[in-house]
């Protein structure tokens, strides 16, 4: 479409044809440039409804938005990675209480979970062995559940926005989940694990991450920085499980404080010098206690170690 349009092919709830849209290669079968958009509504009450060979890009700036609670796996197994998707969106907003969604070894541009086709509240779950890759950003919106079932990493080249509820882990199953951009939740959002593997939120960007983690994190997700790039505070976090500085720094401040509950542990490389918190850090819930604060300022490492404390402590280096 011309500048300011788009054009949208639409396979409506009427249709109940299996499969109903057959598209045959040689080629992409399915090529959606900027503006363009694909709806699959469905109404089939089961199978696949849209058969498409060889393989399906999503330019940047397009869009499929699977839309039926019918399956969809075949269709994002031939997502084109060629350059030129990387911003491609695909974009589930499935009319039901629950979902599927196939993640384990599949690689997307920018992916989007969405409730309003279902009035508002859809559970989403994947689960896997195999890692997965988002190119650009993880977009969970406003009444939607999503919950992992995973044993891999899930790499994502953008950045985290999270306004619903994210199980990171809800088995044993361990998930990484490696964030090169920002992590950005609103008061709604909750990121957190309801099984036993402790998954990981691991920042690796190589340039500035944006920590805006309004609402919550619960339970025992690990906050992990392991990445050539810092990371900002810009909203108060509180942690309960762990943050582990492995390269990087994370700066804080008193409209920003970083806090550590009760349960929450801290480590950092004592090695690179460059691993510490820079700015003030509050520790509650000691209890005849020894903590070791990791703090530091501009590029000097300091710690602070507090030993028989009981009570909440805030820290800062100063230089």
């Amino acid at each position: 479409p011309g500048a300011d349009y788009t054009i949208e092919l639409i396979l409506p709830v009427s249709s109940t044809r299996i499969p109903a849209l057959v598209v045959t290669g040689p080629g992409y079968g399915l090529d959606i440039s900027r503006g363009g958009i694909f709806r699959n509504a469905s109404g089939a009450s089961s199978g696949t409804p849209a058969s498409i060979a060889d393989s399906i890009r999503i330019r940047n700036g397009g869009r499929f938005i699977h839309n039926t609670p019918r399956a969809h796996a075949a269709n994002v197994q031939v997502l084109s990675a060629a350059p030129g998707t990387e911003l491609g969106i695909m974009e589930f907003d499935v009319p039901d209480v629950s979902s599927t969604i196939s993640l384990s070894g599949r690689i997307y541009g920018k992916l989007l979970l969405r409730s309003a086709a279902a009035g508002g509240a859809l559970k989403y779950t994947a689960a896997g062995t195999s890692p997965v890759r988002i190119r650009n950003d993880l977009d969970i919106g406003q009444g939607v559940s999503c919950g992992l079932n995973f044993s891999d990493t899930i790499i994502l080249g953008g950045d985290l926005i999270n306004s619903g509820h994210f199980d990171l882990g809800n088995t044993a199953r361990k998930v990484v989940l490696a964030i090169a951009g920002n992590i950005l939740q609103t008061d709604a959002g909750l990121l957190t694990e309801s099984g036993e593997a402790n998954p990981e939120i691991l920042l690796t960007g190589n340039a500035l991450h944006n920590l805006t983690i309004k609402g919550s994190i619960e339970n025992q997700v690990a906050l992990v920085i392991h990445g050539t790039g810092d990371a900002l505070l810009s909203a108060p976090l509180r942690l309960n499980y762990k943050l582990s500085l492995i390269q990087g720094r994370l700066f804080s401040s008193s409209a920003a404080l970083l806090t550590l509950g009760q349960s929450c542990t801290s480590e950092a490389d004592t090695l690179s010098g460059t691993s510490f918190i820079s700015g003030p850090v509050r520790k509650t819930g000691l209890n005849n206690e020894d903590f070791v604060f990791p703090l530091g300022k501009g590029v000097n490492m300091r710690w602070m170690k507090i030993k028989n404390a009981t009570g909440d402590f805030t820290a800062e280096y100063n230089s």
